[in-house]
C-alpha cells in the first residue's frame, strides 16, 4: 500500500537527492590490496626508458607545469608528448594534463589566445590588466573566469589534451585561490572584494563547464590551495585537497599544524564517501621514513575508494620527477578498510582485511603501521 510507496519512492530519490557532486563514470585502476599512489613530476626533457618504467608503476600520473620544456612550445603539446610517452610504455596508466586555473603562464597555448583577445583576462578597478606576482619575481595575468569566452577558451585547451586520446582528464591548479582569499579577508596585488567575487563565481562556473565538456568518463581535479572545501568540489569529480596533506613545505616558516591535519582527513573522510577521485600529496625530507609513514598514516585512516597517496621531497625536488621514490610500504599487503577510522581527540586507529592495522597521533606526529601477512582479498 501507501507504506510500499513511499518505501519505493525513498529508495530512487534519496539517492538522487545525496548526489550532489559529479563522480567518475569511468576509473583508473584501483585496488585495496595495496596502497594506491599518484605521481605529480615535472621533468625538463622527455623521459627516458628509466623513468617510464618508474612511473609505470603508479596508478596515475600527471606532470607539473615546465615538463619537458627542452621541446618547441607550446606547453600543451610538451603535455601530450609526456603523456603519450607514459601511455605508449603503460597504456593502464591514467594521465591528467596540468592547467593552472587563473594564472595566464606565458609558455602556454592559451596565453596566446589571450594575446588575440585581452578582453579574456580580469581587469581592475581602473580599467587595467590584473596581476599576480608568484614566486620567482614572475607578474602574471588572471584569467576571468566569468567571462563565457574564457571559460570557452580554457575548456577548449583541457579538450586539446583529452581529445590528444593520451590524457584522461584535467588537473586545475589554484581552484579555490579567490575564494581562499576572500575568507581571509586579504586583498593580494590590490585586488578588491569585487574582482575575487568574480574570480569565485566564475571559476565554479569553469568546473561545471569542464564537466560537462569533458562528460563523467573523464577526471577533472579541483586542486585547493589550502584548508576550505571549494565550492568548485561540487561540480568537478576529482580533487586534491592541498599541496601538503598532514605537511608542510620546507621553505614555510610555520610550524607544523595538527588543526589543519584533522581537517585534511576530514575532508578525505568526506570526499571518499561521496566516491569522488581524491589525491593526496604528502611533503618531507626526501628519504625520511618518519615523515613519509606519517603522512601515510594520516591517508591511511582517510582514504577510501579511488583514493591515491603521493610522497614528494619537500625543497627543490618539489613537483620534479628527482623528488619523488618508491617506497617499500607501497608493496604491502592493506587490504579493504574494515570500517571509518576509530577517533579519540587526535589520535586515530582503523583495521584493514589484511591484517594491516594503523594507529596515529596527528598532534605528537607518532605513529604505528603494522602490516598484514595474509592475502588482502576479500
Amino acid at each position: 500500500g501507501l507504506f510500499t510507496m513511499l518505501r519505493l519512492a525513498t529508495a530512487v530519490l534519496l539517492p538522487a537527492l545525496l548526489v550532489a557532486y559529479p563522480t567518475l563514470w569511468k576509473t583508473p585502476i584501483f585496488s585495496y590490496d595495496t596502497v594506491q599512489v599518484f605521481a605529480h613530476v615535472t621533468n625538463p626533457t622527455p623521459f627516458n626508458k628509466s623513468d617510464l618504467a618508474f612511473l609505470s608503476k603508479f596508478q596515475v600520473v600527471q606532470f607539473d607545469k615546465a615538463q619537458s620544456r627542452s621541446l618547441p612550445g607550446p606547453q600543451e603539446q610538451r603535455f601530450i608528448a609526456a603523456a603519450k610517452q607514459v601511455k605508449q610504455y603503460n597504456p593502464k596508466t591514467w594521465t591528467l594534463m596540468y592547467l593552472n586555473g587563473i594564472l595566464n603562464f606565458p609558455e602556454f597555448r592559451l596565453y596566446n589566445e589571450t594575446k588575440k583577445n585581452p578582453q579574456l583576462l580580469l581587469h581592475n578597478a581602473e580599467g587595467g590588466l590584473a596581476h599576480i606576482h608568484i614566486s620567482g619575481g614572475r607578474e602574471l595575468t588572471v584569467f576571468d573566469l566569468n567571462n563565457t569566452a574564457m571559460r570557452k577558451t580554457f575548456v577548449d585547451d583541457c579538450m586539446l589534451g583529452i581529445n590528444s586520446t593520451w590524457f584522461d582528464g584535467c588537473f586545475i591548479d589554484r581552484a579555490n585561490w579567490a575564494q581562499q582569499i576572500l575568507r581571509r579577508g586579504e586583498h593580494p596585488d590590490h585586488f578588491t572584494d569585487k574582482m575575487l567575487k568574480q574570480l569565485s563565481v566564475g571559476g565554479v562556473k569553469l568546473f561545471a563547464d569542464l564537466q560537462k565538456a569533458a562528460t563523467q568518463n573523464h577526471v577533472i581535479l579541483a586542486k585547493e590551495t589550502n584548508d576550505i572545501a571549494g565550492q568548485d568540489w561540487k561540480e568537478a569529480n576529482a580533487m586534491m585537497l592541498t599541496d601538503t596533506f598532514c605537511s608542510k613545505y620546507e621553505r614555510d616558516p610555520r610550524p607544523y599544524n595538527h588543526t589543519q591535519c584533522a581537517l585534511d582527513i576530514a575532508s578525505l573522510q568526506a570526499a571518499a564517501a561521496r566516491g569522488q577521485l581524491v589525491e593526496c600529496h604528502a611533503m618531507g625530507p626526501h628519504n625520511s621514513h618518519k615523515y613519509f609513514n606519517f603522512g601515510l598514516s594520516a591517508f591511511l585512516v582517510g582514504m577510501g575508494n579511488l583514493s591515491y597517496y603521493s610522497y614528494q621531497s619537500w625543497g627543490k625536488g618539489a613537483w620534479s620527477l628527482s623528488g619523488i621514490r618508491w617506497w617499500g610500504a607501497y608493496d604491502k599487503p592493506l587490504g579493504a578498510p574494515l570500517g571509518l577510522a576509530e577517533r579519540h581527540g587526535a589520535q586515530y586507529t582503523r583495521k584493514f582485511s589484511s591484517g594491516t592495522s594503523v594507529w596515529v597521533d596527528i598532534k605528537s606526529r607518532d605513529f604505528k603501521i603494522t602490516w598484514g601477512t595474509k592475502e588482502p582479498h576479500v
